[in-house]
């Protein structure tokens, strides 16, 4: 069983890492850039397991912000892929 890492008292390169170790068979990106959080987890949303979870992208598809922490991004993909894993 595959769980997501809680992002509290964790940094956001940390958390991204061990998204990418986790779920190292999806094709998930490496996130290079903390300043471009919103545009490296719209590609993470879009990617396999994520996408068939329904993991909303932190920006909609008019450029809207729906996230503008990427803590709260974070915990909203820990609750739908821990739900996910305990169907």
């Amino acid at each position: 069983m595959i769980r997501v890492i809680y992002p509290e008292r964790i940094t956001l390169s940390d958390w991204a890492d061990n998204l990418l170790a986790d779920y190292y068979f999806e094709d998930l990106p490496k996130l290079q850039d903390e300043n471009k959080w919103q545009e490296w987890a719209a590609r993470v949303a879009g990617t396999g397991s994520f996408l068939a979870a329904s993991v909303p992208s932190p920006i909609s598809k008019d450029t809207d912000i729906k996230f503008k922490k990427w803590e709260d991004w974070a915990k909203t993909v820990y609750i739908i892929m821990s739900n996910e894993y305990n169907k």
